[in-house]
Formats: structure tokens, C-alpha cells, sequence
């Protein structure tokens, strides 16, 4: 899909945000020490469209962004950032390369001399140690750890690393993971920073079994019944519905375990048995539907 024009998207971003959040960006923006400096006379009274067309006038399009995805931040709209980040990572991650290029051309002027090879050093007893830039063999970490340290961009647990996140709020990297999952088999092969961070949630997930089941069954509740009065319903909300009739229904369900009913319907009832012996607590209770922005905890 082609990029949108820079204004369209700075544009977009602020028409998602609220009155408030935008005056505050506004503030933001002529109170900043950054440059090019915006005065305050030059914001004042002005709706999003012409703040949008002042951002880019002022700050060329990929500066532009930059500066709309910093102001972002600094008020405090993190999630809106991180979209518009995603959206426009290709435009500047070439924008921030024409920059490295620029500042390593300045520093390294052609003619001049490299450096001369280190030295090899030499320990107390003589010995003669690798040098610097000899490729040191390793042992390899286990894969879990791998990828342990790594931080998530998103949502209110956003800057947490993985392993934290595992520890204290398990339930939701079990609803991230699921519903990324299935937003892969549905086809999304997006690879933009967001997505990416949730291949990586969910590589690391892979490695503790008892998480993968309950991924595993988060994905089988948002499946449909696929039989009977409630074929379209999905077994996470015939499950969690409060309507007397899909109670009942769930209750005869129940009472047809080990019945040998067929796959379908065997898998329903593996769900249902289950989610029982889970309890209330499970996550799908205090999820309307799948978000990843949305923090059950």
C-alpha cells in the first residue's frame, strides 16, 4: 500500500485527538526549545488543519512527523505516536539515514588516515590476549532469555520488558499474544514496529508451556460454536453471556461431555471444561473484544 502524504497523516493524528489533548500539543509546541522554534502567535486560534500545514511548511514533511511524534510523546498521547511512528517507518528510517550518512561523512573526511590495528595486549603472565577485534565465541543463551530484556511499545504496560510483563501480568501477554496470533492467520504480514514487537512477545511466549495453552485457548474462545441455536456465537461469549438462555444452554453443553458428539463439538466442550476449572478470573471476562491497547489488568 502507498504511503499517504505527510500532511495527510499528521492530519489524521490529530483529528483523533481529543479538544484537550490537542490544545495541550499546541501549548507544546510553541513552549518547546526545539528548532525550528514555533511562536506562540502562530498556533493560537488555529484549528488542526492549519497546524498541520505550519508543522510542514516549517519543518520539511520527514521533520514534520518527527516533531509531531515527539510532541506526542511529550504530552503524553504515546499510543497515538506509536501509530503514527508505525505508520511512516519506512519514510523515517530513510530520513534518519540520510541524517547517520551526513554526521559519518562530517566526521570521517575522505583522505584521511584510518586508524592504525590495536596492539595485541599482553597479560601479567606474559600471555597474549585476543585482539579487540577478534570475534569472542560465546555461549549461547537460552532462548527464553534471548528475549527476556526486550520492552513493549504498546499499551498502558508500554516500556515494561517481557519478562516483567510475564511475571506480574500474565493474563495479559496471553491476550496479546492470542490475538496477534490469529491477526497473522488471517493474513496481516504488516512488519511495522508494532507488529514486529508482537512477533517478539509472542517468540518468547513460546517457550513457557503453560502460557502457549492458555494461548491456546484464548484463541479457541474467540472461534464460533459452529452448530445448534448459537452457530455464529463465539464460545468466549456464549461462555460469558448473562442471558439465561445461553446459561442453559451452556449448562447442557456440560452435561454431554464425553459424549463422542463429533470434533466440533467436542471442542466446545474441551473449551467450556476448560474455562470451569479456570474460574472467573480468566481474562476474556473483562474483554469486550480484542484491542491491543486494552489493559485487563
Amino acid at each position: 500500500m502507498a504511503l499517504k502524504s505527510a500532511n495527510t497523516e499528521i492530519f489524521h493524528s490529530l483529528m483523533e485527538l481529543e479538544d484537550g489533548n490537542f490544545d495541550t500539543f499546541c501549548f507544546q509546541l510553541r513552549d518547546s526549545s526545539v528548532e525550528p522554534r514555533i511562536r506562540a502567535g502562530e498556533v493560537e486560534k488555529k484549528n488542526r488543519l492549519e497546524i498541520t500545514k505550519l508543522l510542514v511548511s516549517r519543518c520539511t514533511e520527514a521533520g514534520a512527523l518527527r516533531r509531531t511524534i515527539n510532541t506526542l510523546r511529550d504530552i503524553g498521547c504515546n499510543n497515538e505516536a506509536l501509530e503514527l511512528e508505525s505508520r511512516n517507518a519506512s519514510r523515517l528510517d530513510v530520513s534518519s539515514q540520510v541524517q547517520m550518512n551526513g554526521t559519518l561523512n562530517k566526521e570521517a573526511p575522505s583522505g584521511r588516515e584510518s586508524e592504525p590495528p590495536a596492539k595485541p595486549l599482553k597479560q601479567a603472565n606474559g600471555a597474549t590476549q585476543a585482539k579487540p577485534s577478534q570475534t569472542v565465541v560465546k555461549q549461547s543463551p537460552k532462548p527464553e532469555t534471548a528475549w527476556s530484556g526486550e520492552l513493549l511499545l504498546f499499551g498502558k504496560h508500554a516500556g515494561k520488558s517481557f519478562e516483567w510483563l510475564l511475571q506480574n501480568h500474565e493474563n495479559y501477554a496471553v491476550y496479546v499474544v492470542a490475538t496477534h496470533l490469529k491477526e497473522r492467520d488471517e493474513g496481516n504480514m504488516s512488519q511495522n514496529k508494532l507488529m514486529k514487537n508482537k512477533d517478539a512477545l509472542a517468540e518468547y511466549v513460546r517457550h513457557f508451556s503453560h502460557v502457549m495453552e492458555e494461548v491456546h485457548f484464548y484463541r479457541e474462545g474467540l472461534a464460533p460454536i459452529g452448530f445448534g441455536t448459537y452457530t455464529n456465537v463465539t464460545r468466549q461469549d456464549l461462555y460469558n453471556s448473562t442471558d439465561e438462555r445461553k446459561k442453559s444452554y451452556v449448562n447442557w453443553l456440560r452435561s454431554l461431555e464425553g459424549s463422542g458428539k463429533g470434533d466440533q463439538m467436542e471442542a466446545v466442550l474441551k473449551y467450556i471444561s476448560h474455562r470451569d476449572k479456570k474460574g472467573a478470573t480468566v481474562i476474556e471476562r473483562v474483554l469486550p473484544a480484542p484491542s491491543p491497547d486494552l489493559d485487563p489488568s
